[in-house]
């Protein structure tokens, strides 16, 4: 893998339309990184309604909540729950994306994402944000906030960019999105 891009290719990578980040501010541009915004969408698990999580079905896991203007979410601990960065983003086909926490919130107990912090070439949508509060006590998430950081990465030019690959789940998305269903391979399945 290639070196993160440091902020002056991010400014040149946004510049040259290799990258879109809709709404840009200059402040948000850091040494190696943009700071992305947390949205005032997110979903929450709702457990009235499911019993266990089985990956394998399309079953409905999560409900809803856009917060009023001036409204925190309340993020307890051993909470996760889903957001969204208000930007949105774009990647040409030489371009791809890592999401990180921010090292202030960490050292206070939120994580910003599990897994699911690579963002291929031809990406285009909010950023998903796998929300934990590993602290002791909840965290007052406020939307507008500065809650992750996003690393960029020069490719090769992909065959097939994530915006044309026939499996691109994620592809536009506005808002947090759930999982979808993973297939079982054929050695499980029979």
């Amino acid at each position: 893998m290639t070196n993160p891009l440091v902020d002056w290719e991010i400014r040149q990578a946004y510049l040259g339309h290799e990258l879109r980040i809709d709404v840009w501010e200059d402040d948000h541009l850091k040494m190696a990184s943009y700071e992305l915004t947390l949205s005032p969408r997110f979903k929450v698990f709702d457990v009235t309604n499911i019993s266990c999580i089985d990956p394998t079905t399309d079953q409905e896991l999560m409900a809803d909540i856009v917060l009023s203007p001036g409204t925190p979410f309340m993020l307890h601990p051993g909470q996760f729950v889903l957001g969204a960065s208000t930007e949105v983003l774009w990647f040409s086909k030489t371009m791809a994306g890592q999401i990180n926490g921010k090292s202030s919130l960490g050292r206070r107990g939120l994580q910003v994402h599990a897994t699911a912090g690579w963002f291929d070439p031809g990406f285009q949508g909010t950023a998903t944000l796998e929300l934990s509060c590993v602290a002791p006590v909840p965290i007052r998430l406020w939307p507008g906030m500065r809650v992750a950081q996003m690393v960029f990465f020069r490719t090769q030019e992909c065959q097939v960019s994530y915006d044309l690959h026939p499996g691109s789940h994620y592809l536009g998305q506005a808002g947090p999105v759930e999982g979808s269903k993973v297939p079982l391979s054929k050695s499980v399945s029979g």
